[in-house]
């Protein structure tokens, strides 16, 4: 891979890592519980539906959720706008708020800034790539999904959706090779040919289950069997 392709391809998994971060930190997140918002695993997991008992109808109304949670999100106020209740004060919400997802965003935006640092040093080679790439990836699989946020934004949110389904699955050859080729490519790989398919067939299925994910999550009903 040529010098350029690499500062391509960092470039554009920056931008888009940046983004899913931005709608992570200021769309989703503050419009979660405590705010007045269910917890995130309510919809990160299909729940069980008593109306709906075949598993593709439970996954329909998944994404239908999904997909209005950000219009009705939107219609209230963010934690930094958050307000006296009857039962709970302005501070406490905001306590609660931070100890739920302030370890999240920061380790986020810790590993982020990390990546930066490598950019603007100018780190080349294989290794540098493969650092760089497995601290975006471990940012964004850290982050968590977007939970239908990505739908404020109508022209890149399918893109945004395939992306943090993928990343995960991504994510476990990408930090695998980085320690492999840290702090140069290991003699290992040339005694032992079999390590890097390996590495990549041990992802294939997590990317499987992603892809199909969210190709159900973006609207394509042949996603449905595989799931089912």
């Amino acid at each position: 891979m040529g010098q350029s392709t690499e500062r391509l391809l960092i470039g554009a998994v920056m931008a888009v890592s940046l983004v899913s971060f931005g709608l992570q930190a200021f769309v989703l997140r503050p419009r979660l519980w405590p705010v007045g918002e269910a917890p995130a695993v309510a919809v990160i997991r299909p729940p069980t539906f008593g109306a709906a008992p075949d598993p593709a109808d439970r996954l329909r109304l998944w994404r239908d959720a999904q997909r209005s949670r950000p219009t009705a999100a939107l219609d209230r106020p963010a934690i930094w706008d958050a307000e006296d209740t009857d039962n709970t004060s302005r501070s406490a919400l905001q306590n609660a708020w931070l100890r739920q997802h302030l370890g999240v965003l920061l380790q986020t935006a810790a590993f982020l800034i990390g990546a930066g640092v490598l950019l603007g040093l100018g780190a080349r080679g294989t290794t540098a790539t493969l650092m760089t790439l497995a601290l975006m990836a471990t940012a964004t699989a850290n982050s968590g999904p977007l939970l239908g946020s990505e739908t404020i934004l109508p022209i890149i949110g399918p893109l945004l959706v395939y992306f943090n389904w993928l990343i995960t699955g991504l994510s476990f050859p990408i930090i695998g090779f980085a320690v492999l080729y840290f702090p140069h490519r290991a003699e290992l790989l040339d005694r032992h040919r079999w390590i890097v398919p390996a590495v990549n067939a041990a992802a294939l299925p997590m990317l499987f289950i992603g892809f199909v994910t969210a190709s159900l999550l973006t609207g394509i009903e042949a996603a449905l069997p595989p799931l089912t």
